[in-house]
């Protein structure tokens, strides 16, 4: 076995040891490189009580590469589009090899409540966001409660 394999599977047994209230993960039974998360939405955020349903790929060169997150669960944010994929710095400029899977849970989380309209990936949501805040975050609010079950 690999050591980024060991290190993944660490990782995943240390947070099944010791979870954090509101975010779960589960190995994939057939590609012991991917997992399953849900995390709850933030308080006090237009995502608060959904469930967002997340894939989370670990690559051959992890740790030194980050691994790849995808949202299965629709999400009106100006950081996340279409098919899922995010733009958050700690997967990108900011990714460090030190970087656990609980810390990135977390990150992933606190990210859902802090959308950067500044840095989008999905710009439609964005101009939303800009115009018209309010607006932007009642539809967040709306799919949250359409979608994130």
């Amino acid at each position: 076995m690999s050591t980024n394999h060991n290190r993944f599977e660490q990782e995943y047994k240390e947070f099944k040891k010791c979870p954090i209230a509101g975010i779960s993960i589960e190995q994939d039974k057939d590609n012991p490189r991917l997992f399953k998360a849900a995390i709850e939405g933030p308080g006090e955020s237009p995502y608060e009580n959904g469930l967002f349903k997340l894939e989370i790929f670990y690559p051959g060169e992890y740790p030194q590469k980050p691994p790849k997150v995808r949202f299965c669960t629709k999400v009106f944010h100006p950081n996340i589009n279409g098919i899922g994929c995010i733009r958050l710095q700690t997967l990108e400029k900011q990714w460090r090899p030190a970087m656990t899977m609980k810390e990135l849970l977390l990150s992933i989380q606190f990210f859902l409540a802090c959308p950067d309209v500044a840095d989008p990936l999905n710009n439609a949501v964005a101009e939303v966001w800009k115009k018209n805040e309010e607006q932007a975050i009642a539809t967040a609010r709306e799919w949250t409660i359409k979608y994130a079950k």
